[in-house]
Formats: C-alpha cells, structure tokens, sequence
C-alpha cells in the first residue's frame, strides 16, 4: 500500500461532482453478486483509494471504509439492452453519502451469454490512472508492482531535472490548454444540454503501427484523428467558415511509480494546435509537437508546475471553470494486465468519460488485448457529432491502409 503525503488540489475539489469509469465485458456464466462482493472484500485493502473520501472544505483526504455489500450491487437488464447505455445511465446516479466515491455493478442480460461489470469513481478522488490501479489490484491474477501499473510514467521514479528550455516549453504547452480558440461553439448551434455517447473499436496492432511508421506514439495516432475527424465534421457541417478547429486538449500522466496507488488527478492538460490540413499532415504535425513529451526532464517540468500550490494555478483553474467556449478534449490510457472476474477472463474494455461544459466534444481512448476502444461524448445542439466514432475509425483504418510496407520509421510506440 502506498503512504505518499499528498493534499488534494483544485483539480480533485472542480472534478468531484462527475464520474468515469470502465466497462469490462465477460464471457459465460455471471458470478453471483455474493461472489463478486467476496472477491472485492478480499482485494480492497490493497489500495488506500478505495478507502478515500474527499473533504472539499479543507480540501482534505478523509479515510473511510467502504460498505462492499451496498457499493458492489448487481443490474439485471433486458436481454436487447446495451450495457453501454446502462453504464451512461449509472454514471450520473449519486454515491452512497459519507461512502468512498465509487461503485462496481454486476450488468447481465436476460437470456443472453456473457455479462458486464461497470466500474465507476468520482473523478474527484480518482483520475483513470487510480482507476486503472484500482482494476490491476482487483482483478489482475498477478498485479503488477507499482513501476510496471499502467497507471504511472516509469521515467518519474527517479526525476530528471528540467532544463530551462524544457520549464519553458512546458510552462507554454500547460498555459495553452487553457486558451481558447473561440470557435466554439458555432455561432449557427450553440450548446444544448443533452449529449450522445458512441463507441468505436480498431485493433490496437493498427494504431502501433501507424505511430511506427511516422515514429510516434498510439497517443498521437488517437489524438490526431480525432481532430482529423472533428475537423471534416467541420467542413462539412460548416462549409462557408473561414476558421476551423485547431486546438485540442491533451491529457498528460504526471503519476510517479510512488504514487500508484495514491488518490486525486494527478494528471496535466497539454494545449496543442494542429494546422489544417490532410488526415497525414495533421499525424506528422501532431508527432512533432509532442516530441517534447517523451523527454523526462519535459514531463518532470510539466509535473513540478501542475502540483504547486500557487495563486496563478488558482486564478487560471477559476478562469478555465468560467469560460462558456471549450476545446475538443482527449486522454489516453494502456492497461496491459490481463484482467479476470473470479476465473472469467475480461475479453474486452471500454472506457466511459464525460463531457465538460463548454466543450464540443470529449474522448477517452483505451487500449485492452489488443483492442483500442474510443469513447465520443458530444452535444447533440451540434447536429452530426455523432458520426465522429464512425469517421475517427475509418481514418485510421485509411492511415494504416496507406502505409507502405516498411517505412524504417520511427520507433516501436506501445503507448
């Protein structure tokens, strides 16, 4: 279990009224509710995170013991019901008060094989790096240790000190997350207050190895597309604007090995501006501009500015929280560890986001055996969003299928 000293900051106290969370599909027979509350019973203690309250009026880390037969409940659904729908519809049901944030629901289908098992947290007390801890420490058959989870940057167990050029560079990127490009929303829509949620699927092996060929990561594969994807949206929906989106957010992990298990957002937005232009074009513009990124005295930089207590932080997070224009927000994770539920391997993953005000669209992207899973939260006072997950996959099927045999490019990317 990890001791590390660390108050909560303003990103804990501003998240802590949403959720996300993860849906891990089955195959076979469902465990019995009382199966799935002793399996959690006997793994819990393994992270103080489950144990974790947040005290917004300090703000304070309170510890407190979960009630596992009210927090691990079971949905009986439809046998024609979506479990993706179910676990939107969940997310926004409140916590059991004076409870840790967090839920795990049983999701079967009447009639049908195979089950769901949606895991839900306060986005206050657990970013998707707690979240993905939290996963590996229940249902891993060998969890990993803390510098091999997929929720810390290995290059953060022992820091390298920042240059000057790279506190700068950071100090920009941290400082353009922030700004707005004012596009949005189109002045022809506006926001309303209903909002879709669409998945899409590509094999993972696809994203590696377009980030291969233009020497990247699968982070830049996703996010690139994405705006590729946001911008013929755009184009389409929008064909007399001179302007077009530009600017995307980019969440960057600032979790230390020591840290793995440590509760609140430890995690930094990254502003970065890709140019108009071709699906390609946007790929190699976006592996330039992160390049920063896969420096370790970089992500030190950007870790040292986003945990210290100072009056520019507040002032710019008050600032960003007030703003009604957002920008289009993505993150992205790899979880590597099998997981099972009791003996039943989980066969596949879906992450489950949601959308901040004032924002077009967010995305959450997940990598689980061999799958890339991408969640779209989009407004639907924006008419045709929902065809993103359609045309962000289809792009990048079309980047893979583009690729020449070899390119002797790049360097294997796994993230």
């Amino acid at each position: 279990m990890n001791h590390v000293p660390r108050q909560p900051g303003w990103a804990d106290v501003g998240l802590n009224g949403v959720s996300i969370g993860a849906l891990l599909h089955c195959d076979g027979q469902a465990p019995s509710i009382g199966e799935l509350r002793s399996l959690v019973a006997g793994r819990h203690g393994a992270t103080a995170t489950l144990s974790t309250i947040l005290d917004v009026q300090g703000p304070r880390w309170v510890r407190r013991s979960p009630d596992i037969d009210r927090q691990v409940r079971e949905q009986v659904l439809p046998g024609d019901a979506d479990p993706g729908a179910a676990a939107v519809a969940a997310q926004h049901e409140p916590y059991l008060p004076d409870m840790p944030p967090w839920e795990l629901r049983l999701l079967r289908r009447e009639g049908r094989p195979g089950y769901a098992v949606f895991y839900r947290a306060s986005h206050g007390v657990q970013d998707f790096g707690a979240i993905a801890r939290v996963l590996e420490l229940l249902f891993a058959e060998t969890p990993p240790d803390a510098a091999g989870s997929a929720a810390v940057v290995p290059s953060l167990a022992t820091p390298v000190p920042p240059t000057l050029g790279e506190r700068l560079s950071a100090a920009r990127m941290q400082h353009r997350s922030i700004r707005r490009s004012g596009i949005w929303p189109p002045k022809q829509y506006g926001y309303g207050y209903d909002q879709a949620h669409h998945w899409t699927t590509v094999p993972s092996a696809v994203v590696r190895a377009v980030a291969r060929a233009y020497g990247g990561s699968g982070n830049d594969v996703y996010v690139s597309a994405v705006m590729s994807a946001v911008s013929d949206w755009w184009a389409q929906q929008l064909p007399g604007e001179s302007l077009s989106p530009t600017d995307v957010l980019v969440a960057v992990n600032i979790r230390a090995p020591g840290e793995a298990e440590v509760p609140g957002n430890l995690v930094t937005m990254a502003g970065i501006s890709l140019p108009p232009g071709s699906w390609q074009e946007r790929m190699a513009a976006m592996v330039a501009a992160t390049a920063v990124l896969r420096s370790p005295g970089h992500r030190e930089a950007m870790r040292q500015r986003a945990l210290e207590r100072s009056e520019w932080l507040a002032d710019l997070a008050a600032e960003w929280g007030q703003r009604p224009q957002g920008e289009v927000a993505t993150s992205h994770f790899v979880l590597r560890a099998p997981l099972l539920i009791g003996a039943d391997p989980v066969v596949a993953m879906d992450p489950v986001t949601f959308l901040p005000p004032g924002n077009p669209v967010a995305t959450l992207s997940l990598s689980y055996r061999g799958r890339t899973s991408v969640q779209f939260v989009t407004d639907n006072a924006l008419p045709g969003m929902d065809t993103l997950a359609e045309r962000w996959a289809a792009g990048v099927q079309d980047l893979a299928a583009g690729l020449p045999e070899s390119t002797g490019a790049g360097q294997p990317a796994d993230r």
